[in-house]
């Protein structure tokens, strides 16, 4: 008999659009990165979610925003989070962000997308620069 804790079954609905799109497990490394830090790069994934699963136990930033009507990124939207060591991220269809980023070391991830080999997987775009910071210290 294991003591492993039950599974935890379809905890997302995947989203996929395109039909000719496959499931790609990535394995990444996020840099560590110090704050303040200043970015000019945003990222989309239009037909696909995006979710990455730590591998570590590190801290990581991740910076995101909205799409506006016109799908570009709405830059009044932009929110920085801090996320604990453990915790998942999804990334729906649409969402522009930044990067993973690691605050203590480098941070691994497993990292699952639909891609099929073109352009269209994901659009990058540079936008006015912005800077993110703790207003609580990197220990909150």
């Amino acid at each position: 008999m294991s003591d492993a804790k039950p599974r935890l079954n379809f905890c997302v609905d995947f989203i996929n659009e395109r039909p000719d799109a496959r499931l790609n497990l990535a394995l990444i490394q996020a840099p560590a990165i110090a704050l303040p830090i200043v970015y000019d790069v945003v990222e989309r994934h239009p037909h696909s979610e995006q979710i990455f699963l730590p591998l570590g136990t590190t801290r990581s930033l991740i910076v995101v925003a909205r799409s506006d009507k016109e799908k570009m990124p709405d830059l009044d939207t932009l929110k920085a989070f801090i996320v604990p060591p453990g915790l998942g991220i999804v990334y729906r269809p649409e969402t522009w962000h930044t990067g993973m980023a690691a605050l203590e070391g480098p941070r691994h991830y497993a990292m699952l997308i639909h891609e099929a080999g073109t352009d269209d997987d994901c659009h990058y775009l540079s936008v006015p620069q912005f800077e993110v910071q703790t207003k609580f210290g990197i220990n909150s």
